[in-house]
């Protein structure tokens, strides 16, 4: 899915955030959602922060929608219910071949955790140490 953005096209891609994808604009391959956070306060997201979707939908991009946090915070947001035996559950799932909204509906939605610590934990951006 493609939209249209002053940033430039944007297409959703399979982790589900909006990336921009037109090279005149000087965006290609930046986050629309930190396009977005950074034009409302007119600077750059600082080193070490993230840009957070409050309600934890990811294709809300709503400047309402858009907090700058630590990554440590960031973490403690999306990672808070998630113990080892549930990365090693969502990891064996992976393995096994299941597909990854399947095995988020399975095991993370009941936890309370959103898309972004899902798949931190899918695509091993957070628990590196648990295989």
């Amino acid at each position: 899915m493609s939209i249209k953005t002053k940033f430039g096209s944007a297409t959703k891609e399979s982790n589900g955030y909006y990336e921009i994808r037109s090279v005149k604009e000087g965006n290609f391959e930046k986050l629309l959602h930190r396009l977005i956070w950074e034009g409302h306060y007119n600077k750059p997201v600082p080193e070490g922060y993230l840009i957070h979707h409050i309600n934890e939908n990811i294709t809300d991009n709503r400047i309402q929608n858009l907090q700058c946090v630590s990554k440590k915070i960031h973490n403690r947001k999306h990672l808070a219910k998630v113990t080892k035996k549930d990365v090693i559950s969502i990891r064996k799932l992976k393995k096994r071949g299941m597909k990854r909204i399947n095995v988020y509906k399975k095991i993370a939605e009941p936890l309370g955790l959103g898309i972004g610590g899902f798949d931190a934990i899918w695509y091993y951006k957070s628990w590196q140490e648990v295989r």
